[in-house]
């Protein structure tokens, strides 16, 4: 539900409370007028104040709803966020140190590549793997072998190829996703 839906949803809840409070009043007003002795006023107006609590804890929970559906939407964004940056600050880690990655540097994202599972699309959750896995393994080659393989092309080539050609689209398919999920 973006902004605008939220104000007409508010809105609209607005002009249904004014209907249902003008009805009361209409009613009330007119038992009063027929009866102008109305001994019936006391029932009328203790009929009244039921009313109006039971209107003041539907209007509570309604604000209440309204405000725990921001908070999780805001809650969800953050740990968006959270992960595009551990994504970026690999990608600069992977870009600065190539084949020399380290692995303690690559490790600090397995958690958040993780978490993509949850709070993200399955697709570019499923690339976010990809590209941690390959960097994972790029960063274990450098550990075992100080970077360098016997064979470069099969052991460190193709998790390159494959970091390399993951990096920018999940940028900008993660672009893409906080901006529509601004709150």
């Amino acid at each position: 539900m973006n902004i605008g839906m939220a104000r007409e949803a508010d809105a609209i809840g607005a002009i249904i409370f004014a209907v249902f409070c003008f009805a009361i009043g209409v009613t009330l007003g007119a038992k009063v007028l027929v009866n102008p002795g109305c001994k019936e006023l006391v029932d009328a107006l203790a009929m009244l104040g039921g009313w109006a609590s039971a209107i003041g804890t539907f209007a509570a929970a309604w604000v209440a709803l309204r405000i725990s559906l921001k908070q999780n939407k805001i809650a969800t964004l953050d740990k968006k966020r959270e992960i595009f940056i551990a994504f970026f600050e690999l990608k600069m880690h992977m870009k600065q140190k190539s084949q020399f990655a380290e692995q303690a540097m690559v490790s600090r994202f397995h958690s958040h590549s993780i978490n993509a599972k949850i709070y993200l699309p399955a697709d570019l959750a499923k690339d976010i793997d990809r590209y941690y896995q390959a960097c994972f393994w790029i960063a274990e080659a450098n550990r075992v072998n100080g970077g360098i393989a016997k064979d470069s092309n099969s052991q460190i080539g193709k998790h390159r190829e494959v970091e390399k050609a993951l990096a920018p689209s999940i940028e900008d398919a993660f672009l893409k996703l906080l901006q529509e999920t601004q709150p």
